[in-house]
């Protein structure tokens, strides 16, 4: 497995993709959900990349190269877990481990066309990361396969009494694949739709591509799609911007400003730019301490909560406006969602608004800051991050490109054996149309004469002029361990000649 580069794997230094973070923040031991997958027997090979400090949904990081998306190198991975998805879609490895504050699981694991879990907020431990201190994020699992999740998520379930939220797991945590007595386990599902927004997207394959799993399951397993209405997505954006942004400044802040801010990509340095302008009671207000009212006029879809035409003071003003607002948004929120799961067992949604983007090649040296983007990535994304609820990503088909198209599944709190019981029906459903990437590379059919050709560069880099496209895609790892990578090497060789 490979780990994303803001969770501690001892004695890697945790980066989060910057090039100066390990020299104000030491590593002593690893993070709880890597020890735990230690002590399962996880073979680690490395940090993997990520958007710097987990601010953007594509991925772009000039500090360590942007990772490509193994479906057209021209396009982006998505972010900011880009390097695991990317190597897990590669073929690179079974799974890896990466977080999710804003979709930073779903969103790459949907555009690399794999499987990516978001937990109930609570239910693994965040020891031992970057972002361990915050309200909306979590670690878990992107894998190829539903049971690779299950197995890893299996792995690391699970908080401790030194968590912030120390909870027992509330069973079932794992979900029944099949039944004893060959029942439809699926056929009393419910399944909530929210039309308008459903179809709120980039281009319409997304949405045909995901209807048409609908009427699979409801042919092939009785599940039955049931109108809902989520109301207040505009202000669920507001607030969880709001208490993202607060909450990573503060984590930050103290480093940014002892003189490291000028070392942050141009994009990072917009983004803390903008968090810096929420005040306190901003931030208390979004989390429902505050009682306002609500604002007239909120209820604009758009495809980013700014509006692209206003300058930047115009824009900082309308998010301060909009932030002192939110009043008890994310109370009113979750109050709204838990009336649907009454009707509803799981809510359904496009996992992301538009496929892979495409890399404009000025980004790579200096990033890019894109609303426009950027609200079609999160569109369906945030509810599960500000409200804690789980959510899955499956892949589901492929646009008129060829680019991959995921399908999110919502669960009630603490309902993981739901949505991953239900996504195991919707792999094996949409099995004939899943494809292998342009960048794929089976390890467990290498030749031994690949490994034999492999050289290390100067600069630690991998490389192998016999199977270029195998050692290429390990330049997404901001750290590797040589020596471990060479015992693997050999394992493996000796298992091939076996």
């Amino acid at each position: 497995m490979a780990i994303k580069d803001d969770i501690d794997c001892y004695p890697h230094p945790t980066k989060g993709a910057s090039t100066w973070m390990h020299e104000v923040r030491s590593v002593e031991k690893d993070a709880v959900s890597v020890s735990r997958l230690r002590s399962c027997g996880v073979i680690l090979i490395g940090k993997a990349n990520m958007h710097e400090f987990g601010m953007g949904t594509t991925g772009n990081n000039p500090n360590y190269g942007t990772t490509r998306n193994p479906y057209a190198h021209e396009r982006y991975t998505g972010g900011s877990s880009s390097g695991p998805a990317a190597i897990v879609a590669s073929g690179l490895c079974s799974a890896a481990l990466g977080t999710d504050g804003g979709g930073s699981i779903r969103i790459p694991s949907s555009l690399c066309g794999v499987v990516g879990l978001k937990t109930t907020y609570g239910r693994t431990n965040m020891g031992g990361s970057l972002c361990g201190s915050g309200t909306v994020e979590i670690a878990g699992p992107i894998a190829s396969t539903v049971e690779d999740v299950i197995l890893v998520y299996a792995a690391i379930l699970g908080s401790s009494p030194e968590d912030r939220i120390s909870l027992k797991p509330s069973p079932p945590c794992l979900p029944i694949l099949s039944s004893p007595e060959n029942v439809n386990i699926l056929g009393s599902l419910q399944l909530g739709k929210y039309t308008e927004w459903f179809n709120d997207v980039h281009s319409t394959d997304i949405s045909d591509v995901c209807e048409d799993v609908l009427n699979l399951l409801s042919k092939s397993h009785g599940c039955k799609t049931i109108e809902i209405v989520i109301p207040e997505l505009h202000e669920m954006r507001i607030a969880h911007l709001v208490s993202i942004g607060s909450e990573s400044l503060r984590s930050l802040n103290p480093d940014i400003e002892d003189g490291k801010g000028v070392k942050l990509n141009f994009d990072t340095r917009t983004c803390m730019a903008l968090f810096r302008t929420f005040t306190a009671s901003d931030y208390v207000a979004a989390q429902c301490l505050s009682k306002m009212k609500r604002r007239e006029g909120n209820k604009s879809k758009g495809d980013g909560i700014v509006n692209q035409k206003k300058d930047s003071t115009r824009k900082k003003q309308n998010w301060a406006k909009l932030a002192g607002q939110t009043g008890n948004w994310r109370r009113r929120i979750m109050h709204h969602h838990l009336e649907i799961f009454k009707k509803v067992d799981v809510i359904v949604t496009p996992t992301t608004g538009m496929t892979a983007p495409k890399i404009p090649p000025s980004a790579l040296e200096n990033g890019e800051s894109n609303m426009q983007v950027s609200g079609y990535l999160m569109r369906f994304i945030l509810a599960a991050n500000l409200l804690g609820l789980p959510a899955i990503t499956v892949p589901v088909g492929h646009d008129k490109q060829g680019l991959p198209i995921g399908l999110q599944l919502i669960g009630r709190p603490w309902g993981e054996a739901t949505i991953l019981r239900l996504a195991s029906a919707i792999e094996e459903l949409c099995a004939e149309s899943r494809r292998k990437p342009a960048s794929f590379h089976d390890i467990l059919k290498t030749k031994p004469e690949s490994i034999d050709s492999l050289t290390v560069s100067g600069n630690g880099e991998l490389s192998s002029d016999s199977d270029e496209a195998f050692f290429s895609a390990m330049l997404l790892f901001t750290t590797l361990d040589i020596l471990e990578l060479t015992f693997i090497a050999i394992a493996y060789r000796n298992y091939v000649s076996n």
